[in-house]
């Protein structure tokens, strides 16, 4: 169990990071970075514009930049160890033995992945090539070349 795992996070933002996490794999925001930093950069925007604290404000930025980064997401702070677990479960399944089938039923029940596998490939490789600088990444600790 990780260190952080005993204190409570914080709901609204580890919300606020979960919510935004991807969206430097969107049009408006890519830019120059890995698209978690995109991401996590457009976040901190937003929450600089609402005069959202600092220190919640690198939290929030923390937990999107570090989300599919295991090995330094599972040393920090609980929203982002709970942001990165999370997205993990989500994306990859990873931890979904934990989650009973009646749960999982019921979240998706009420949250419906419609084409998530096929939208998230595309805007995940979409994201990759469009930088050529960025020849190597890491996505939930795999190693990934662009080519």
């Amino acid at each position: 169990m990780q260190e952080s795992a005993a204190i409570a996070p914080n709901a609204e933002l580890l919300a606020v990071a979960a919510i935004l996490h991807d969206l430097g794999l969107t049009e408006r925001y890519k830019g120059e970075n890995r698209f978690e930093v995109d991401g996590a950069n457009a976040a901190r925007e937003f929450l600089r514009e609402r005069g959202i604290s600092a220190q919640q404000t690198q939290l929030v930025w923390d937990a999107i930049a570090l989300h599919t980064t295991p090995t330094l997401a599972l040393h920090k702070e609980p929203e982002v160890v709970m942001t990165h677990s999370g997205i993990a479960v989500d994306v990859l399944g990873a931890g979904l033995d934990r989650i009973s089938r009646e749960k999982q039923q019921a979240i998706l029940t009420a949250f419906p992945r419609l084409a998530f596998k096929d939208g998230f490939k595309v805007a995940f490789a979409t994201s990759f090539v469009r930088n050529r600088s960025r020849r190597l990444t890491t996505f939930f600790g795999i190693l990934a070349f662009a080519t």
